[in-house]
């Protein structure tokens, strides 16, 4: 999250915004800023116990602090496994590591600067557009067809006269 968008929560809800990082295969957290002692925004903060929290290279290499790589995780928190997925599970634990397909930094601190860079195989939307409606055809289904050109129509008009949409 931007440290600035922080700081303005903090000050208009009189609360500490702590931020921290994990996966559902790793028991949800992995690391987290402290909610007392050194905090810094715009990290996901230092491993939580008895987890290890490292970065790696393509080759399987721990890269140099300050370096970017993928995160992974270890400790006895990580998932065994994919049930009956022996596949997926030799991909995903790697010498007891979990490659998590997420990038980050570790930083002189050990607290971990995660980017919103992805290494797994999935395509975020270039964009998101919200309509009153979805058409229905005949039937009473969902009409794509019309459902596409309403939403070309609506994010053309939202990008304006002077933008390409896509």
């Amino acid at each position: 999250m931007p440290t600035a968008l922080i700081g303005r929560i903090e000050e208009r809800f009189g609360v500490v915004l702590v931020e921290g990082y994990g996966l559902s295969k790793g028991t949800c957290a992995s690391t987290s800023n402290p909610l007392h002692g050194v905090r810094k925004p715009g990290t996901v903060g230092v491993a939580l116990p008895g987890q290890t929290v490292a970065v790696m290279a393509p080759d399987g290499t721990l890269v140099p602090r300050g370096e970017r790589g993928e995160v992974v995780i270890q400790g006895p928190t990580v998932m065994r496994g994919y049930l009956n997925r022996p596949e997926e599970t030799a991909e995903a634990l790697i010498n007891g590591r979990l490659h998590t397909g997420d990038v980050g930094v570790l930083d002189e601190g050990e607290l971990v600067a995660f980017l919103t860079q992805r290494i797994a195989k999935f395509q975020l939307p270039a964009s998101v557009t919200f309509i009153d409606e979805v058409p229905e055809n005949s039937l009473g289904k969902s009409d794509r067809p019309g459902l596409r050109t309403t939403t070309a129509s609506t994010s053309a008009r939202a990008a304006g006269p002077d933008k390409e949409t896509s």
